[in-house]
């Protein structure tokens, strides 16, 4: 979880300077999205 903060503090940070990483972040950043949305339906899961 603290990785997707970093990626995204990075991303934002070199976004000027780096234009050519915006695709490996992004997909960096789509990873991160998945990994939390997953962890957050099973959070739900336990609770049924």
């Amino acid at each position: 979880m603290k990785l997707c903060f970093i990626f995204y503090y990075i991303f934002v940070k070199d976004f000027v300077h780096k234009k050519w990483s915006l695709y490996v972040t992004l997909q960096l950043l789509n990873q991160c999205v998945f990994i939390i949305l997953k962890k957050l339906y099973e959070l739900e899961s336990q609770h049924y």
